[in-house]
C-alpha cells in the first residue's frame, strides 16, 4: 500500500517548473505543442527532473513508413532508484489522435545520475506537422 501511495504522489505531484506553455489538463496529463515541450522541465518529487524533450520524424531503411522518435532526459538527484514510464499522445486541431507511444528509460529503471528515455514507432506518414497538441502522462515509483 505504501508503494501505491508513492506512485500516486509522484504521478500527481509532478510540477511544471519551466514548462513554457505546457500545462496540466483535467485528467492530470501535461499538454503543449512540440515547441512548448522543447522548453519544458518537469519534476517527480523534488529530485527527479525530466527535460530536453525531443520529437523527430525520419525515413525508415526497412519500410516506406515514417519513423516517429521521442526522447527526453531524466536526471535523478536522489539516492533512490525509480521504476518509470510515460505515455505520449498527439492530437490534431480537431482533437483527433495523430499518434500514441510509450517512452521509458532502459529496463524502465532510473538510477542516480542522468539517463535518456527513448522510443520510436512506425507511422503511415509524417504526423508531427499535423499535430497541434502533445499530451504526456508519467508514472514513477521509488524502489
Amino acid at each position: 500500500m505504501r508503494s501505491l501511495a508513492i506512485t500516486i504522489c509522484l504521478l500527481f505531484g509532478l510540477a511544471s517548473t519551466a514548462a513554457a506553455n505546457v500545462a496540466k489538463d483535467e485528467r492530470g496529463w501535461f499538454c503543449g505543442t512540440s515547441e512548448d515541450w522543447e522548453l519544458a522541465s518537469l519534476r517527480a518529487g523534488s529530485k527527479v527532473v525530466m527535460n530536453n524533450f525531443f520529437y523527430e520524424e525520419k525515413s525508415s531503411a526497412a519500410t516506406n513508413m515514417t519513423v516517429l522518435a521521442i526522447k527526453y532526459s531524466v536526471i535523478n538527484r536522489s539516492g533512490a532508484k525509480y521504476r518509470m514510464s510515460s505515455q505520449f499522445v498527439g492530437y490534431d486541431k480537431a482533437g483527433m489522435v495523430t499518434f500514441a507511444i510509450s517512452v521509458s528509460p532502459v529496463f524502465q529503471l532510473v538510477t542516480e545520475g542522468a539517463s535518456t528515455s527513448a522510443n520510436d514507432i512506425y507511422v503511415d506518414g509524417p504526423v508531427l506537422a499535423g499535430t497541434a497538441k502533445i499530451c504526456t502522462a508519467f508514472a514513477a515509483q521509488s524502489m
